[in-house]
C-alpha cells in the first residue's frame, strides 16, 4: 500500500518556522504497514524553509488565494506545482493531512477574509478534485498504534473493493443485460441497504458482503453459454479465490468466506451447493433475490425470455410443462417456477420487509397480464 502524509507529521523540519509538527504514532507505526509518500506543498513548490507564513483569503471574483504575511500572492506558484505533482499521486491508497494548514487542512483551515470561515487547504482541495474517491483524514484520527493499524486495515479494504469493482466490471463487460454490471451494482446496493437495516447487535463482515455481492455472478457467463449445464454459483466460487489473490486479498480464511457466499447465493439448489449458513451469505442471497422480483425482476425475466426466443406470454400449463431455454421459457414461466416463491425464501428480516412490496406488485402485474391475454383468447371475433 502507498499512503501519502504531510511531511511535517513525520518529524521533518519543513514548516514556515523551520520546525516540524510530528505525530509520534504516525512516525513510528505507519511505515510498518505501507510505503509512505511524504509531501510538503509549501516547501515543495519552492517557498523554502524557513519562510514567511501564508494564509488563505477569499478574493471576490478571483477565488481563494494564498497570500504571505508580507502581502505576496503565491497562489500561482502553488497551483503550478499542484498541476505537476497530482499525476504522481494517482496510485495512493489514502492521504493523512496536517490539520489547519493553509495547504493541507481538511475543512478546518481558517479563511482570512470578511466573515472568515473554514475551508480545505489548496493541496487538499486539489486532491479532492483530482481523486474524489481517495480517502483523506488528518492527524487527529491517530491516538495510538491501534488507531494506525485500524486506519490501514480500512484503507486496505477500500483498495481491494476498488480493484474488485474494476475487475468484475471487466469480466461482465460482454454479459447480457439480465446479468450484467447493472444487475451486479443493484445487488451490491441491495446488500448495503440490508446491512444498514440490521439490528446494531448483529455482527458481520461488511467488506466480505460487499466483495461477494460484486462477485456473485462471475460464473454466470459460462452457465448462459452452455444453456444451464454449468452451475454458475459453484463455478463462481471456484473462480473467486484466484481472482481475489490477484486483486490483493491475502487472508485465506476470509477469501474462503467470500467463496462460500458466492457458492450459496443461488435460489435453485443443484450439484450439492450449500444453503447460506453465515449472516454474510444470507445478506448476499437476499440482495440477489431482491433484484429478481418486483418491477426490475419482471423486466429481467422478459429480457431473458427474449434472448432465448421465448414467447411473450403463455398459459400456466404451457409454462410449467416446458423446459428452460425453450420457446415456452417465458417470463411467466420464471414467475411460476421461481419468482412467486422468492419472498418466502428471504433469510434476513430486512430482506423479508423489502421483498414484500416487490412481491405484491409482481403478483398484480402477472394477474393483469393473464387477464388481458384471456380476454383476447375469449374474443369471438376472427381475423378473416
Amino acid at each position: 500500500m502507498r499512503i501519502g502524509v504531510s511531511r511535517c507529521l513525520l518529524g521533518v523540519r519543513c514548516r514556515y518556522d523551520g520546525r516540524s509538527k510530528p505525530c509520534a504514532v504516525l512516525a513510528s507505526e505507519l511505515g510498518k504497514y505501507a510505503k509512505v509518500v511524504d509531501v510538503c506543498p509549501e516547501f515543495d513548490c519552492g517557498l523554502g524553509c524557513p519562510r514567511v507564513a501564508v494564509d488563505l483569503y477569499d478574493r471576490a471574483g478571483d477565488g481563494i488565494r494564498m497570500i504571505s504575511k508580507e502581502g505576496v500572492d503565491v497562489t500561482g506558484r502553488m497551483r503550478k506545482w499542484l498541476e505537476k505533482i497530482m499525476p504522481s499521486l494517482r496510485n495512493l491508497d489514502g492521504f493523512i493531512l496536517k490539520a489547519r494548514s493553509p495547504s493541507c487542512g481538511l475543512g478546518n483551515t481558517c479563511l482570512r477574509s470578511e466573515g472568515n470561515g473554514y475551508v480545505d487547504g489548496l493541496f487538499t482541495a486539489a486532491l479532492k478534485e483530482a481523486y474524489p474517491e481517495l480517502p483523506l483524514v488528518d492527524e487527529n484520527r491517530f491516538t495510538d498504534a491501534e488507531s494506525v493499524a485500524s486506519f490501514v486495515s480500512e484503507l486496505k479494504g477500500k483498495s481491494l473493493l476498488r480493484r474488485v469493482e474494476s475487475g468484475v466490471r471487466e469480466l461482465l463487460s460482454n454479459s447480457p443485460a439480465c446479468h450484467d454490471w447493472d444487475h451486479t451494482l443493484r445487488v451490491y446496493n441491495n446488500a448495503r441497504r440490508i446491512m444498514s437495516m440490521l439490528e446494531p447487535d448483529q455482527e458481520f463482515d461488511e467488506l466480505m458482503v460487499a466483495v461477494a455481492s460484486l462477485m456473485h455472478d462471475i460464473g454466470r457467463s459460462k452457465e448462459l453459454q452452455d444453456e444451464g449445464k454449468t452451475n454458475h454459483a459453484a463455478y463462481g466460487a471456484e473462480l473467486a479465490p484466484g481472482l481475489l489473490r490477484k486483486w490483493g486479498a491475502d487472508d485465506e480464511r476470509w477469501i474462503q468466506g467470500v467463496a462460500d457466499c458466492i457458492r450459496s447465493h443461488r435460489f435453485r439448489k443443484r450439484d450439492g451447493n450449500q444453503s447460506p449458513n453465515t449472516l454474510e451469505a444470507k445478506i448476499v442471497f437476499d440482495a440477489d433475490k431482491l433484484d429478481s422480483i418486483g418491477a426490475v425482476g419482471i423486466g429481467r425475466s422478459f429480457h431473458f425470455a427474449g434472448r432465448v426466443g421465448a414467447r411473450v406470454h403463455n398459459t400456466e400449463s404451457e409454462a410449467l410443462n416446458s423446459k428452460s431455454y425453450s420457446v415456452n421459457d417465458s417470463a411467466y414461466r420464471e414467475y411460476l417456477v421461481k419468482l412467486r416463491n422468492v419472498h418466502q425464501r428471504m433469510l434476513t428480516e430486512p430482506g423479508r420487509k423489502l421483498a414484500e412490496k416487490r412481491h405484491e406488485f409482481m403478483v398484480e402485474f402477472f394477474n393483469q397480464l393473464n387477464q388481458e391475454t384471456e380476454d383476447c383468447a375469449n374474443d369471438t371475433g376472427n381475423c378473416c
